[in-house]
């Protein structure tokens, strides 16, 4: 970063009164509070910025835009003087001192000598131009009776126009003796009292008729003038026709049955007559109603008009001495504001100079020096905020990253995630040995953690754990058939009989039988001996059902009594039978063999699932009736996840190749087509 130097100059506003004529008859000047933000607001001008940047020619100064800027040389002289203040402006700083009457103005520039120079041009700028101008008592005094005058006209001129308009408006006219005339009033008693007389009379009449008109007009409202809409001459010229119709109708009757067509269309003319007589019998009487209102309403509207008359003509006569009052009122008006006119007329002409050698309110208490040493960057801030920054983004990162990622990755998220019961957690392992002869050894830290689940396993209830398990898991891959072979292992070293069923038709993980017509496939198919399929393996009371023959209808042997026979027969030929079943999403196999089974145990790879995935896979199986006893977490890192390895406790590190943290897809689906040979 480019080092900025700031440099500062300070000046001293003085309270120093300061009379505006020599008589003392206006008023004085006092360097008061607007006077102090006055100057603040005249230093931060623009019309100060331009004066300084012609002055010192900081058009050509590169701090002020950039060097290598191709558009900065096709710029008019105009356009670049604009940029160089706007950036002057930017750079400048004005601000009261605390509550002092001083003002601290500084620049900001890379040059630390031209930061000096430049706040030094700007205060002497402002102290010239102020001192040429602003200060002068005579150019205020004559300014401030200019004001005054120009206002006292102003008044002067409304008030004389209010006397003529309501000399125009009244009609008065003074005469020589003083007495008011009106123009428009009859200039002898006797006519204003015959006139008086004829408005009477005439509003007399006007009002007898009114009432007149208002009886028949309230009479009207409830009147339905049957009578004179019956003698109206479109009434009785229907009412005729009506009659002639009714005539031939009845002549008719007497040949014609109602239903005939003939008599029909008579009866259809008399109803549009009838129709028609009540219409027009309801326009005529509306029609009526509304002359009688209008009637009514012209003789109200004559009364109100002779009312007005009648009033005018006797105010006009008993106005005339108020009018005279008014008159006087603003005749003094206009006098008074004459007066005053000519009074500051008289004061702005004997305006004389005062002393010019006034001393000035505003003066430099201390120049602006040249800084030795910049105001930024600074380094040891700018390393403290990025570290303070940087550390509260991290954590808000780190928080927003843990709270959107919804993956199981520990024992706490089976509960508060799954809300499940958490029936193990299997570690992970590094790469190395066979993964049989790792599950083999029962000091590794795998084969503990298994011999953990198969105990949880067997007091899982009051009355004992379940004896047939099916083992599942919502995709491929979570370790679900090693965690079968595992869980097996554990439990023939019981000394218990265990069988192992490879109930995963599709993709079987378990080596199938050399003659290739044994396995729970070829168990389902044909009606053979149950123990024909069951083969002894390596481990002492260990026996495994291998899948079989790869069929395209598995879940329809799954769904047949011949696998409901085959789990009777396991559970009363063995202590334990554990069912390897294919993966719940996308399959119906596992909710089949899951309601049969006693209980399943769910197998959720650490890290790698999201709940919502999980949560639908228990959902499928329990809607097919499964009992789901608990969650098994598995290629668990401890460290990884925040938790102490507990499982290091008193053996070394286990050789495995099960649930590596880190493997790549080739080696992934190698894993999964690898088939166990188990068996002898």
């Amino acid at each position: 970063m480019t080092p900025i130097y700031r440099s500062v100059s300070v000046l001293e506003v003085k309270p120093q009164d300061r009379k505006v004529l020599d008589n003392g008859q206006v008023e004085d000047i006092v360097a008061g509070k607007e006077f102090f933000e006055t100057q603040i607001e005249l230093l931060r001008s623009q019309t100060l910025a331009k004066t300084v940047v012609k002055a010192l020619n900081l058009t050509s100064d590169t701090y002020f835009y950039t060097v290598d800027d191709s558009v900065w040389a096709s710029k008019l002289a105009d356009e670049k003087f604009r940029i160089v203040v706007e950036a002057f402006e930017d750079n400048l700083g004005v601000d009261a001192v605390g509550r002092s009457r001083l003002i601290e103005i500084s620049f900001q520039h890379s040059d630390p000598a031209k930061a000096s120079d430049i706040t030094n041009a700007l205060t002497n700028s402002f102290i010239n131009s102020a001192a040429a101008s602003d200060f002068d008592p005579t150019a205020y005094a004559r300014d401030f009776l200019e004001t005054r005058l120009q206002s006292a006209k102003t008044s002067l001129e409304n008030a004389e126009r209010a006397l003529i308009e309501y000399t125009r408006t009244n009609d008065v006219v003074y005469t020589e003796e003083g007495t008011v005339l009106l123009s428009n009033e009859p200039q002898n008693t006797s006519s204003v009292t015959t006139l008086l007389a004829e408005l009477d009379a005439e509003l007399s009449l006007a009002r007898s008729e009114r009432v007149t008109a208002e009886q028949n007009h309230q009479q009207a409202i409830g009147n339905n003038f049957e009578t004179y809409a019956l003698s109206h001459p479109v009434i009785i010229d229907l009412m005729n026709r009506k009659a002639a119709l009714q005539s031939e109708y009845q002549e008719k009757q007497l040949i014609f049955k109602p239903n005939f067509p003939d008599m029909i269309d008579l009866k259809s003319r008399m109803d549009i007559l009838d129709q028609k007589i009540a219409q027009q019998t309801v326009e005529i009487v509306e029609n009526r109603r509304a002359e009688i209102y209008a009637e009514f309403n012209r003789m109200r509207l004559r009364e109100e008009s002779l009312n007005t008359q009648l009033a005018l003509l006797k105010n006009s006569v008993a106005a005339q001495p108020k009018k005279s009052v008014d008159y006087d009122i603003l005749k003094d008006e206009v006098e008074t504001q004459r007066a005053q006119y000519d009074q500051l007329l008289s004061r702005l002409n004997g305006v004389a100079p005062v002393d010019k050698n006034v001393p000035n309110l505003v003066q430099i208490l201390d120049p602006a020096q040249a800084p030795l040493r910049p105001i930024k960057p600074n380094k040891f801030d700018t390393l403290l905020w990025a570290l303070l920054l940087s550390t509260a983004l991290g954590l808000s990162l780190a928080f927003t990253l843990d709270t959107l990622d919804d993956r199981v990755k520990t024992p706490d998220d089976i509960k508060s995630q799954l809300n499940q019961i958490i029936m193990g957690v299997i570690p992970v392992a590094e790469k190395g040995a066979d993964i049989t002869e790792n599950l083999k050894n029962s000091q590794t830290i795998i084969s503990e953690a298994y011999a953990s689940l198969r105990t949880n396993i067997q007091y899982f209830s009051s009355n004992g754990g379940p004896r047939v398990v099916q083992i599942t898991s919502t995709r491929p891959g979570e370790g679900k058939s090693v965690s079968s072979l595992g869980l097996s292992l554990r439990f023939a070293g019981l000394q218990g009989r265990i069988l192992l069923i490879d109930a995963d038709m599709r993709r079987p993980t378990f080596a199938p039988s050399e003659s290739g017509t044994l396995g729970l496939s070829d168990l389902l198919s044909a009606d053979t001996e149950f123990t024909d399929h069951i083969l002894p393996t390596h481990y002492n009371n260990l026996y495994l059902m291998t899948s079989g023959a790869s069929v395209p209808n598995s879940s329809e042997l799954l769904s047949s009594r011949r696998f409901d026979a085959l789990i009777d027969f396991a559970r009363a030929n063995y202590d334990y039978v554990i069912i390897d079943s294919p993966p719940v999403l996308g399959l119906a196999d596992a909710p089949i063999m899951g309601a049969k089974a006693d209980a399943t145990l769910l197998v959720v790879e650490a890290n790698q699932l999201r709940a919502p995935s999980v949560r639908l896979t228990i959902e499928r199986l329990r809607k097919s009736g499964t009992e789901i006893m608990g969650v098994l977490l598995t290629k668990y890192s401890a460290p990884a996840a925040g938790y102490m390895d507990s499982y290091s406790y008193s053996y070394g590190k286990a050789s495995s190749d099960y649930g590596a943290p880190k493997r790549s897809k080739a080696s992934a689906k190698l894993q999964q087509q690898r088939k166990l040979d188990i068996t002898n």
